[in-house]
């Protein structure tokens, strides 16, 4: 079973795809209510995506707002932190208890080499990418004994 963030699209939903082509159950989740309810709907077809305890957690969630850091409203850098690192946090903070009590699990948090760029008037992206980077190291140093990776 899988959990994939940020699957109404894009990059999260090849890897819903995937995870299903290659037998896995899968629960898609997305901001995008209309395309994630629509996408569910098409991949339903083959009876795979379900509610059940998780084994991979697929953090992918992300909106990019470019925005001068002198100028950048601080709604639009709220709403960045939220969607990209903050539901990671709490998507981990979800799924991490089941996997704990099984032994294993593994987490998967997309980041981006923007983490290790500078390009202007992306600071609060790169910001984000680079503290995804700093809490996966954190997690697999912490609960890689307990069988997560």
């Amino acid at each position: 079973m899988a959990i994939v963030a940020g699957a109404a699209d894009g990059i999260g939903l090849a890897i819903t795809e995937a995870f299903l082509r290659e037998g896995t159950s899968a629960v898609a989740g997305d901001i995008q209510q209309d395309k994630g309810a629509a996408e569910a709907a098409r991949l339903s077809s083959c009876g795979a995506i379900s509610f059940v305890d998780c084994d991979v957690l697929v953090n992918n969630a992300a909106v990019a707002i470019a925005g001068k850091i002198t100028e950048m409203p601080e709604e639009d850098w709220d709403r960045l932190m939220n969607t990209n690192l903050k539901s990671f946090y709490r998507a981990v903070k979800l799924v991490l208890p089941d996997m704990l009590a099984q032994g294993a699990g593994s987490v998967i948090n997309l980041s981006s080499t923007q983490a290790f760029r500078s390009w202007h008037n992306w600071t609060a992206y790169e910001a984000a990418k680079g503290a995804i980077l700093a809490m996966t190291r954190q997690l697999a140093g912490q609960f890689g004994e307990h069988g997560i990776q």
